[in-house]
């Protein structure tokens, strides 16, 4: 196990740019979008919810990471500072999921505990499926869905405008 940590610590510090695969989130995203419209995509319509804004977040966030991963793959990194940029953004990618107004655990909108077995996105699959088997306060229910609809996809969306490229000419 020791050698494990050792290799992975050696493959991290030899390399410019930190090895994530982001074309992944790309991918789970697209899953958790098809689950939810699978799932609940009746009970939103009927109550006028529409996923317009996230299914543009999530085409966004797709294609920022295409454009990302080629400008890395293609990029000769000599500089430090251009390997910093590269390290910086993609550091930035992963602080957009937080969301400091939730519990401690359920910080990350993208991997968080559920509460209930849902494909989806943790906080808005939760709302939903309270907001569907909620018999008291039905009103409030769908606040919360409409709510955790919009943290999701300004989420989404602005973990996209962190690929952006940076023009460090200027």
């Amino acid at each position: 196990m020791a050698q494990l940590w050792a290799e992975t610590a050696r493959a991290l510090a030899d390399s410019h740019v930190l090895p994530f695969r982001l074309a992944e989130y790309g991918v789970v995203f697209r899953d958790m979008l098809g689950d939810l419209e699978t799932r609940y995509g009746a009970q939103l319509a009927g109550r006028g919810v529409s996923l317009d804004s996230l299914t543009s977040a999530v085409n966004n966030f797709t294609t920022a990471v295409e454009m990302f991963d080629a400008e890395v793959a293609g990029a000769q990194i000599t500089n430090p500072y251009v390997a910093r940029m590269y390290n910086d953004q993609l550091m930035q990618l992963e602080r957009a999921f937080i969301n400091p107004m939730e519990n401690k655990f359920s910080r990350h909108t993208i991997i968080a505990s559920r509460r209930y077995t849902s494909a989806t996105f943790p906080a808005l699959g939760d709302a939903i499926y309270e907001a569907v088997n909620n018999q008291q306060d039905i009103e409030r229910a769908w606040r919360d869905v409409d709510k955790q609809l919009s943290i999701i996809t300004f989420v989404i969306q602005s973990a996209a405008n962190t690929l952006l490229t940076l023009d460090v000419t200027s």
